[in-house]
Order: structure tokens, then C-alpha cells, then sequence
């Protein structure tokens, strides 16, 4: 996973000059710009096909519940690790309701239609999620009169674990 402008601090002993190095040592890091949403088709083989005018992706990643257990001789609890708490992914577009992708999205919110995604990172496809997921919200921001762009906000609720690559 790409951790962006984030680096690796390393410490290291030199032999010939006074005691103790600190570095940082630059990871790569990925640009969001090129990143895809992709929707499946639900055949089988299953076939990806990028979603059109994305402005902003936002996946809420991983989160677990935890429980605490109290007992009789301790005044504080003990820390299990509990179920995945729900993910969802946001999506941020220009909409236009003439292209059929941008409709479906209204069309799977009313029916209830289950159906499988992909983020793909810029990285060259090196990482992806996928993921299979209910939309839960479709609606258009407000409309203005300085003629700003017409922008659609969707939510997708992953209904099981992600698969991740690499």
C-alpha cells in the first residue's frame, strides 16, 4: 500500500563519525490522479468497466469493534478484538444523466440490486480493491445559478470483506 508523502524513519550506528544517524528514507508514493472506479457487469466472467467523470473517491477502509471484559480482580478492562465494523465507499461525480452508468446508480439504489467494484490506484493497476456492495444513497447536489457543474454524490455499503492486490 502506497502511504503517500509519508516516509520510513530508520536509525543506524556509524562507524566513522559520532554516534547515532536519524534519516528518513522516502517510500514511492502514489498520486490519486488516474485512480479508476470500475462497476462489473455480473456475468461470468466477470468484466470491469471504468465509471466515467469521478471527481473524488473515498473508501472508509478498515475498522474493528472492540469489546471489553471486566473481572473480578481488575479495575481495568481487558481488550478483545471484535467484528469488522461496516465499510462503504463515497463516490463524488459530474453527473450526467445521459450516459446509462451515471442512471444505474438511481436505478440500483430503488431496486436494491447487489453489485461488485474496483478501486484501482494509479500505480498501474499494482493495487486494487474490490468489493461487493449495496448503493444506499444517490443524490444530486444543489443546483446554482452561477452554473457550477452538476455534481452526483453515491454511497455503496460493502456487504463483505474487500479483496486487496497485491
Amino acid at each position: 500500500m502506497s502511504l503517500g508523502a509519508f516516509g520510513r524513519l530508520f536509525f543506524s550506528t556509524t562507524t566513522a563519525s559520532s554516534g547515532l544517524f536519524f534519516g528518513v528514507s522516502k517510500m514511492a508514493a502514489s498520486i490519486s490522479t488516474g485512480s479508476l472506479f470500475k462497476v462489473g457487469n455480473a456475468a461470468s466472467p466477470e468484466v470491469f468497466t471504468t465509471l466515467a467523470q469521478v471527481q473524488e473517491i473515498k473508501w472508509s477502509g478498515y475498522n474493528r469493534k472492540t469489546v471489553d471484559v471486566y473481572t473480578m480482580d481488575s479495575s481495568y478492562p481487558t481488550r478483545l478484538i471484535g467484528s469488522h465494523d461496516p465499510m462503504n465507499v463515497e463516490l463524488k461525480l459530474l453527473f450526467d444523466g445521459g450516459l446509462a452508468p451515471h442512471e444505474a446508480w438511481r436505478t440500483k439504489l430503488l431496486a436494491g440490486t447487489a453489485g461488485n467494484y474496483q478501486i484501482v490506484l494509479s500505480d498501474g493497476g499494482a493495487y486494487q480493491v474490490q468489493f461487493p456492495g449495496l448503493v444506499t444513497k444517490f443524490e444530486i447536489d444543489a443546483l446554482t445559478a452561477e452554473g457550477a457543474e452538476v455534481v452526483a454524490n453515491v454511497t455503496i455499503e460493502i456487504t463483505a470483506l474487500p479483496t486487496v492486490t497485491p
